[in-house]
């Protein structure tokens, strides 16, 4: 059982923000599972093989904001996976300020979606999709 985690580095910020979310992927099984670490972050309707992670924004208004990069990504490759024992996780940070528009000061929501499609030549993998939690914060 593959358990997905969302944090930020703080809840309140002064414009210019830069906010920092990590995500954690934890394996709370009783199994070994393999995963797929690239932690590729894309636009929420990106295909799954285009990516691991999504982040859902939402102002105060309840909209969704644009994720703002360009990217040009392949299938993952097997150095991508990696076998995580009972217990182990592995995490990514995102400068939430490089992809999205966050100079407007209000109330948001963050909410992040790890997913995989793809197995290691090696064998399977976990396949899925996991939300994390979702949490709250403010720019003024």
């Amino acid at each position: 059982m593959i358990e997905l985690t969302l944090v930020l580095d703080q809840t309140a910020y002064r414009a210019p923000a830069r906010p920092r979310a990590t995500i954690r992927i934890t394996n709370a099984g009783a199994m070994p599972q393999v995963v797929n670490k690239r932690f590729a972050l894309n636009y929420g309707d990106a295909a799954g093989y285009e990516c691991e992670v999504k982040l859902f924004i939402r102002n105060s208004a309840g909209d969704e904001l644009p994720f703002t990069a360009r990217v040009n990504i392949g299938d993952p490759t097997d150095r991508h996976f990696v076998e995580l024992g009972p217990g182990q996780s592995l995490e990514r940070e995102y400068d939430l300020a490089r992809t999205y528009d966050l100079t407007a000061p209000g109330r948001y929501t963050i909410q992040a979606l790890y997913q995989n499609e793809t197995d290691p030549s090696a064998g399977p993998a976990w396949k899925g999709e996991l939300k994390s939690n979702i949490i709250s914060f403010s720019i003024a």
